[in-house]
This record gives structure tokens, C-alpha cells and sequence, in this order.
């Protein structure tokens, strides 16, 4: 079975630079799948990916083909897929799974016999670091809880958040285990300061800190924009909220300091917090994403803040389950995940694009950064006609 594949492919050197192929893909060999790729999230994470797709291998996971080597990269997305032909007796057609995809219409998995349950499969990549197993497992739909909510309605939900929101808790559940915030009064620096409040990812973790270690205090930094937002819809997860131009007068100083975490990395901004607590008052800053592809010149020169480090959620997620064990680790991952999506679906406001040129559109647009932050898209290159972005 052979299938002519619509692939979404980006200039390493500058991703806001793409386009659409088409692709022949197969015939598959034994033990391959040909996967349909049925629907998919757009969202800052991918942005995310993209940006850093040289530095931690994003673009290795899909290697484009027929390209001049190391121009273009396709974006990883996280999605669901239906499974239309299978040269495998591990799993059948006609399956549903959930996972991580290229920006493409169709895909080819090779489940690993020695890690396929009734629940997942894992697609065995020597090729790639240990710490990458979470985005080379595939779930069974059907059999499994996670990520598909209880309510049908709220899949395109779970689908837009799903990923984000895993960030979001290994990084609330790292803060909370690295600095004791679970633990009321046991450590002085109990404020954590979070860039761009309105994304998706920072709800998720302020979210999750209120779950997970709910006696830190959440500052949100955000844009004069969304602070009406922020304020509004998501005010019960931040204590404070300001804008990123009045850091400087209305930032809360704390005695016992704070932890800044970056979801935008913007430097101008970080330097803000440290010229306002003053020398030694950030105790830490971890760099999660670079959601903002492309950023004003920075005023502040080649600004590194002390004591940073970048948080790679895939590398925290294997130590934890070491740790606790995988059992415990997907029971606290599940409590959480089933209130973080009820509360989700109150405010994320669902867009569809379908076919190649609305998915080229909304791409478009999330890498500029071009939408509000309500807003969360959902993708599919199949015929059809999907809302107008």
C-alpha cells in the first residue's frame, strides 16, 4: 500500500520559512504500520520544537528525506491517528493512537515487540538518546484513560493541552521536589515568577503548583494584552499579576527570593526581575521553551541570568519514574489531568483547519504569534472544509 503523504517541511535556518510536498510513502514492510495522521495540535509547544529542533534533536525524530541535508526539518506534533494498514501482529487496523507525529497526512511506525502492551507500543529509535521514550510511545486509544478525557466533546481540548500540560506538571512537581515548596514552610523561597502567565504552559503550571505544592506563591508576568485575561479567567492560579512593562514598580519582592520560570525565553524580561529583587533575590532561572520564534532586538546585551538551567521535561520524567516508580508517577500525573481539563474546557476556545493550505494558515499564524490567548488550534490535512483563521 502505497500513499502520497502532504508534508509540511521548515528551513532549519529560519522556520518561519516552509512549505508543502508531496510525499510517495510506502509500500510498508513487515512489521510497519502506515498510520493516518487524523488530527493535531498547533500550539506554542511546537513553536518550541521548532526552535530548538537542532540544539535537542527535534527534527531527528522525522528526518526529511529527498532535501538537501540539514536545510529543512518538519515540526513534530502531538495528535491522534488511525492505523490503516499493518504489516504487524502487535497491532491491528483499524486502531486508534495517540502520540507524536511529523506536520504530515500519513506516517510509517515500526512498533518494538519487546515494549508493546495492551495499553501502548514503543517505536524502538537506537539513534536517539534514552531520555526520549516518552515521545516514542504511542497509546492505545481504547485502552487507556489518558490523554482522551471522560467527555468525547473535550477531546479536542485534551489534544491542544495534553501536551503543554506535561510540561507544565514535571516542571511544578521538579520545583516542588528540588525545592521542598510541597512542604509549608520548609524552605525560604516559596515565590515562583512566571513569563508569559497567559500561555498555555504557564497555566499548566500554575495550575499543577496549586495542586501539587499549593502554599507557593504564583506570580504571572504577561503582556498588557492578555492581563485583563489573566486576571480574569485565570485568577485563581495567580496570586499576583503584572504587566512586563511595570516589573520595575509593581513586581512583590520577597525576603526568602524567587524562582523565575521562563516559558518565552526572553532575556530583556528576566533581566527586569533580577534588576528588581536585587543582587542574589533570584535564587534560579529555568528556561523551559523559546516560544517566541522572533522577538524585538534585545535591549539588554547578551544578558545570561545566574544560576540558569534549561528544563528538559523528557530527562525529569525518567528520573521521577526511577524514583517512585511508573505506577505512582501516572496516578499523580492522572488526579491532576482530570482537574486541570475541567477547568480547561470552561475557556479554550476551539478552531479547526482542514486541508493543506487552512493547516499552512494556522501553522503561519501560531509561529508569529498572531492569536489570543483563549485560542487553541486543532489541524488535519484531510479533504474538507474546516473555520476560516
Amino acid at each position: 500500500m502505497s500513499v502520497v503523504v502532504t508534508e509540511a517541511i521548515f528551513e532549519q535556518e529560519d522556520v518561519r520559512k516552509f512549505k508543502l510536498r508531496p510525499l510517495n510513502l510506502g509500500p510498508i514492510t513487515q512489521g510497519q504500520l502506515m498510520v493516518r495522521i487524523d488530527k493535531f495540535g498547533v500550539t506554542s509547544n511546537n513553536v518550541s520544537y521548532l526552535a530548538t529542533g537542532r540544539s535537542l534533536r527535534y527534527f531527528d525524530f522525522f528526518p526529511v528525506s529527498g532535501e538537501k541535508p540539514g536545510q529543512y526539518g518538519t515540526m513534530p506534533v502531538w495528535g491522534f491517528g488511525t492505523v490503516i494498514k499493518s504489516l504487524s501482529p502487535l497491532v491491528a487496523e483499524g486502531e486508534r493512537l495517540w502520540g507524536y507525529w511529523p506536520c504530515a497526512s500519513h506516517c510509517v511506525l515500526v512498533p518494538d515487540p519487546k515494549r508493546t502492551t495492551q495499553a501502548s507500543f514503543v517505536v524502538r529509535r537506537d539513534d536517539l538518546p534514552a531520555d526520549r521514550l516518552a515521545y516514542l510511545t504511542y497509546s492505545r486509544v481504547d485502552k487507556r484513560a489518558l490523554p482522551t478525557p471522560s467527555s468525547p466533546e473535550l477531546e479536542d481540548h485534551a489534544m491542544l493541552l495534553r501536551g503543554l500540560w506535561v510540561t507544565g506538571f514535571l516542571l511544578a512537581d521538579y520545583l516542588a521536589v528540588k525545592n521542598n515548596f510541597s512542604v509549608a514552610g520548609s524552605h525560604p523561597t516559596k515565590t515562583v515568577v512566571i513569563v508569559s502567565a497567559s500561555s498555555k504552559t504557564g497555566y499548566s503550571l500554575a495550575f499543577c503548583l496549586k495542586q501539587l505544592a499549593p502554599t507557593t506563591e504564583v506570580i504571572g508576568l504577561t503582556s498588557s494584552r492578555n492581563k485583563a485575561f489573566v486576571q480574569g479567567t485565570l485568577k485563581n492560579l495567580y496570586d499576583h499579576v503584572v504587566t512586563y512593562q511595570d516589573i520595575a514598580t509593581q513586581l512583590p519582592v520577597r525576603q526568602g527570593g524567587c524562582v523565575i520560570v521562563d516559558m518565552a525565553g526572553d532575556d530583556d524580561v528576566t533581566k527586569k526581575v533580577y534588576d528588581r529583587y536585587g543582587k542574589g533575590g533570584v535564587r534560579q532561572t529555568v528556561r523551559v521553551g523559546a516560544s517566541h520564534w522572533s522577538s524585538p532586538t534585545p535591549t539588554v546585551a547578551s544578558f545570561r541570568p545566574p544560576n540558569s538551567h534549561f528544563f528538559f521535561a523528557p530527562g525529569w520524567s525518567q528520573e521521577r519514574v526511577k524514583a517512585i516508580g511508573p505506577k505512582e508517577f501516572v496516578d499523580r500525573q492522572s488526579a491532576v489531568w482530570d482537574a486541570t481539563m475541567r477547568a480547561a474546557a470552561g475557556w479554550i476556545d476551539v478552531h479547526t483547519a482542514t486541508g493543506p493550505e487552512e493547516v499552512k494558515n494556522v501553522v503561519a499564524k501560531v509561529i508569529a504569534g498572531d492569536y489570543g490567548a483563549k485560542d487553541g488550534f486543532v489541524a488535519a490535512f484531510g479533504e474538507g472544509s474546516g473555520v476560516k483563521l
